[in-house]
């Protein structure tokens, strides 16, 4: 991820649910549960090759800020932007990493 606040790496797991895997759940891949208490804000939908979810990410200074992040999937890819609660906007990409290679 890269924005005014400088760039960011973390892996992601997607899993998807619902009747049409519609449902989509966004977590950093091996981050303790640190729910807020307006963890039923989260938000997650995969619409095809398009996918919205919302999550707290930290900022430079230690702040957790929501963050609504955009992308579209292609091939073994993802391209997107990203907008957090105080406006800041920037863009991510996210790449596949096959199961082989997971630890």
């Amino acid at each position: 991820m890269k924005s005014p606040h400088g760039r960011l790496s973390e892996v992601f797991e997607f899993s998807y649910s619902g009747p049409n895997a519609e449902w989509l759940d966004a977590a950093i891949e091996g981050a303790t549960d640190e729910k807020d208490d307006d963890s039923d804000d989260d938000y997650g939908h995969k619409d095809g090759d398009f996918l919205i979810f919302t999550m707290k990410l930290a900022e430079p200074d230690g702040k957790r800020l929501k963050t609504y992040l955009v992308g579209k999937m292609s091939g073994n890819k993802i391209f997107g932007t990203l907008v957090d609660e105080s406006g800041i906007h920037g863009t991510w990409t996210a790449t596949r990493i096959p199961d082989s290679e997971k630890k």
